[in-house]
């Protein structure tokens, strides 16, 4: 994952993160996020990890807490965080033509662009004004998708919403 730095924090600490499988080093760790954020219709509530070798240490934020302190607490924000459409996409090389995994590192095999792309708010509400979900990646966010008039007090309430992830109170 590259490194971004903007007026509203910096996504990762090095760029030794951009280095393929260095996601689970610790001392440079991933920014909370929810996974598939690019997918239509993927559900938001239960994850499932195996750790298949070695050992991670995984945390996990309540989402729903997360959502309803900011109702409660940051009405203005939480407005901005279920109607303001965020962007988030997807490009990699990750996969040949024939659709098999391959190495970003590996020149012997052709690479075939892969791309998704979904539009929708960070807090996704039903139509009963429910929390239905939350979708957040910062790894995976259109820096410049939002429509400038609300540019700046999005960018606050989703400045917010981050610190808010990392905190004890919902992990």
């Amino acid at each position: 994952h590259p490194v971004r730095s903007t007026t509203y924090g910096v996504m990762r600490k090095t760029a030794e993160s951009a280095k393929q499988g260095a996601d689970y080093d610790m001392t440079n760790p991933l920014s909370m996020h929810t996974d598939h954020s690019v997918y239509q219709g993927t559900p938001g509530y239960l994850q499932f990890l195996y750790q298949a070798e070695g050992s991670v240490r995984s945390k996990v934020c309540d989402g729903l807490a997360l959502a309803e302190y900011v109702r409660e607490h940051h009405p203005e924000a939480y407005k901005l965080l279920t109607t303001v459409e965020m962007t988030h996409s997807s490009r990699n090389t990750l996969y040949t033509r024939e659709g098999a995994p391959r190495s970003v590192y590996d020149q012997s095999t052709a690479p075939a662009p892969f791309e998704l792309v979904h539009t929708h708010p960070i807090i996704q509400l039903d139509a009963e004004g429910h929390v239905e979900k939350v979708v957040q990646s910062e790894t995976k966010r259109g820096v410049c998708a939002l429509p400038y008039d609300v540019y700046e007090p999005f960018m606050e309430a989703y400045e917010l919403w981050t610190q808010l992830c990392e905190d004890e109170r919902f992990i």
